[in-house]
């Protein structure tokens, strides 16, 4: 079951499972900040969607637990510059909103803004972490293309993207065992590194974009 809808001419499909996960992490959530959350990472996939649908080469967007399938026009070829910039979009968009609350927040320091700009700037730098299907690792994979080959490319950053997962994963035990208020981390962190090792078990090279790991499709 899909739930589908046009953005810039891109046909956006949200997957029953996905719409569950986003669900539970709500349900889930102690602390009230979570509507916050989910409206950051909203603004984080339309700064990626943007730039995509200015290239014109994606025909539409499928959101599912597994990651993000990019259905691209026949005619597209790999542009690692393009890639990096659609990656950048998505944090980029997300400091641009942290940079527009800011005098908001000076004028009336309204605690709700604050914590905005907090997430949106936390938001924005945590998918700059070179792991699992977050912009990091997308960035640091176009980067190693451009110079020594996708195959390369793969290698490095799984190996890279492993430990940062297992890094995150021990912090995120770390803070719910303290905290107990909001296991999001622990969430996130033990979901990215199941994917990832389920992905090395696979052996699956898959092209990045944006957010998520890409399997790429060509529409003709």
């Amino acid at each position: 079951m899909h739930m589908t809808f046009r953005f810039m001419r891109i046909k956006i499909s949200l997957s029953f499972w996905f719409t569950a996960l986003i669900t539970a992490l709500l349900l889930m959530d102690k602390t009230g900040l979570m509507p916050l959350v989910f409206a950051s990472f909203i603004v984080h996939e339309a700064g990626h969607i943007i730039l995509l649908g200015r290239f014109k080469n994606v025909k539409a967007i499928e959101f599912n637990p597994s990651g993000v399938a990019i259905v691209r026009d026949n005619r597209a070829s790999n542009d690692y510059t393009k890639d990096i910039l659609v990656s950048l979009a998505g944090p980029l968009a997300n400091l641009l909103v942290a940079i527009i609350l800011l005098p908001v927040y000076i004028k009336c320091e309204y605690q709700y803004v604050l914590m905005a700009i907090l997430i949106n700037c936390a938001i924005a730098f945590f998918n700059l972490l070179p792991m699992a299907t977050l912009d990091g690792r997308q960035i640091f994979y176009r980067l190693i293309c451009l110079y020594w080959g996708e195959d390369v490319a793969y290698k490095v950053t799984g190996v890279v993207s492993l430990i940062t997962l297992i890094i995150c994963a021990v912090a995120g035990t770390w803070l719910f065992a303290r905290v107990r208020s909001n296991p999001t981390l622990l969430i996130t962190s033990v979901y990215m590194l199941i994917m990832e090792i389920v992905d090395i078990k696979q052996g699956m090279c898959q092209v990045n974009v944006g957010k998520y790991f890409i399997h790429t499709k060509k529409q003709n």
